[in-house]
Order: C-alpha cells, then structure tokens, then sequence
C-alpha cells in the first residue's frame, strides 16, 4: 500500500469534495494494520475509528492523512464490521456503500476473529453495498471481496476496482 495510499487519500478526497458540493452525505473512516503505538489499540493491525460518520469534509481530509503504512497485518473482515457499527453513527434509513482499500487479502486470527460471514452480516444490517479497492493480482483477495461469487462485493451488488488503476494521476 505504500506506493498507492497517496493516490488513494488524493481520489478519495476528491470524491468527498464533489459529492460534497452535490448532495447531503456522510462519510466515515475505519483503519487497520497500524502497529500498537498508533491510536490506542490492543492488538496488532487493530480496526479502529478514524473518524464517525460525519458531513464535514475538513474532519474525513484529516482523518485520511492519519493513515499510515506499517506493513501489519491487515484484518480487512473486522474493519468492515468496524465500520458498519453504531459507535460509526450512521443515521437511521441512510444509503451506505462501505469502501475498503487494501493491497491484502482478509486477515483473521485470535485478536481479529471476524469472518467474511461476519463482514457480511453487518453489511447487510445496514442494506449496504460494498466497494472494494483492492489488489486482484491475490487470489484470495478476489474470494474475500470480489469480483468472485460468495465475496463481499458480489453478496452486496458492489463492485471492485484495481488499486493500480485507482490514481489520480496514471
């Protein structure tokens, strides 16, 4: 993700400024694979909260730059879970697209034990579709979030683009 998170946070902030300008939506940020120093976490790669669920554009930019890359394990799963909870504040009857952007299949171990089945469920509780920005070249990647049948992406109706083709400038 190193070579990509800049490009990454440049689109993603460009998309929150136009949508911005043209309707009334939330966005909210869920990181993970940060080593323990970063943001209080109690287990390596922890998804944690960046930021709830929140209009103001000057609060999601900010929590983007937060991001940092540590190489860690990346529990994709339990970030999805993460960020479809009620501690995100997601306004009751809202339309949700979940957007996850890794370079990495879902991790699952002892301190990160959420399954796809768990991802998709709290997708589901919130009638969500799921977006991922991933890299296609690992196989799993393509079972745990798409474009393979059973994945995220295909449960929800969303969809996957390649991370290398997610720049803003190619």
């Amino acid at each position: 993700m190193g070579d990509d998170i800049d490009e990454v946070r440049a689109r993603l902030n460009s998309i929150v400024s136009q949508l911005g300008a043209a309707i009334d939506f939330r966005q909210g940020l869920v990181g993970f694979g940060s080593a323990l120093q970063h943001f209080n976490i109690a287990h390596h790669g922890e998804a944690h909260i960046h930021s709830a669920f929140t209009g103001d554009i000057n609060i999601f930019a900010s929590a983007l730059d937060e991001l940092v890359i540590t190489g860690a394990f990346e529990p994709g799963f339990q970030a999805v879970v993460v960020g479809m909870s009620e501690p995100m504040g997601c306004r009751p009857g809202a339309g949700v697209c979940a957007i996850l952007s890794t370079d990495e299949r879902a991790h699952i171990n002892a301190d990160a034990p959420e399954t796809k089945a768990d991802a998709l469920a709290a997708l589901n509780t919130r009638n969500a579709v799921f977006l991922g920005i991933v890299n296609p070249h690992e196989p799993a990647v393509n079972n745990d979030y798409g474009p393979n049948p059973g994945s995220l992406s295909a449960a929800t109706g969303g969809q996957v683009i390649n991370i290398g083709d997610f720049r803003v400038n190619p």
